[in-house]
């Protein structure tokens, strides 16, 4: 049992990455609209079994994006509903013998229309695999989501003082 623990831990290690986050246009092109969000959390229930608890995951997102001042809707997000971010947290997971494999992945895409299209441009994502002993992947998820959250934040907040900084621009003279 340890032995595959450790395996998998390694395999973790070697494989877990991160896909680069989406460059400044992106996140400033988000920075630029009244920040509100819709989140759409998915817990495999391997996870779920496991101690993930959605609700915590979605209390953890939720409160991220309000710090970063995004009015967050109580209801699941649609394309109609023209919130400026569409978040997704994904959890997949894999029962090993004594524990558990698996990966969050935090995916922050805003809507655009292009020439009379509806289109989903990918602001931020970024996934990380882990693995751990049964019973803790709600500490893992909500560990690993976390870094991806305060990461998210830091560059989104960094772009809209960038936004801000341009739009405001030097005060004309009288």
């Amino acid at each position: 049992m340890r032995n595959a623990l450790r395996t998998t831990l390694a395999l973790a290690v070697v494989v877990s990455g991160r896909i680069a986050a989406a460059s400044e246009p992106e996140m400033r092109l988000l920075a630029r609209k009244d920040p509100s969000a819709g989140i759409a959390i998915d817990v495999d229930p391997s996870l779920v079994q496991n101690d993930a608890d959605e609700k915590a995951i979605r209390n953890q997102v939720e409160l991220a994006m309000r710090r970063c001042g995004f009015k967050v809707l109580a209801q699941p997000y649609n394309l109609s509903s023209r919130t400026s971010a569409i978040i997704a947290v994904v959890a997949n997971g894999l029962p090993l013998s004594g524990g558990f494999a698996g990966n969050v992945e935090l995916r922050v895409r805003t809507v655009e229309t292009v020439r009379g299209e509806i289109v989903l441009v990918e602001i931020f994502t970024e996934g990380i695999i882990f693995t751990g002993p049964s019973g803790t992947a709600g500490m893992q998820i909500r560990d690993t989501l976390a870094r991806s959250l305060d990461k998210f934040s830091n560059q989104y907040l960094q772009a809209r003082d960038e936004v801000g900084a341009k739009t405001k621009g030097p005060t004309p003279k009288k």
